[in-house]
């Protein structure tokens, strides 16, 4: 009894450990980048860094302009996939965002 105790505990708190918000923010210079039209195989707003795109959840509309530089505040969340599935990118929340 004791044993299976301790596993349903040790289960709960390891699966809670890890959060969204435990992931760490980041402050980074990017641009902004028209990816094309998401209906048309584009991959829709994209943020380059350091050479490198990544595509945020969500974007809004008064940064939506191509090639706008920006101070940005992010993390990580998984990847994602645009371009009929061709192109793989890292996926990120967006914090914080400034223009430069």
């Amino acid at each position: 009894m004791k044993l299976s105790l301790f596993i349903v505990l040790f289960l709960a708190v390891f699966f809670s450990a890890c959060t969204d918000d435990d992931r760490p923010v980041l402050q980074v210079e990017a641009k902004i980048v028209d990816g094309g039209n998401p209906a048309v195989d584009g991959c829709g707003w994209l943020m380059e860094i350091n050479g490198e795109n990544y595509k945020p959840k969500s974007l809004k509309e008064q940064f939506q302009i191509d090639g706008l530089e920006v101070i940005l505040f992010y993390s990580t969340t998984g990847v994602s996939y645009c371009g009929m599935g061709s192109n793989e990118l890292t996926s990120i929340a967006v914090d914080k965002i400034y223009k430069k």
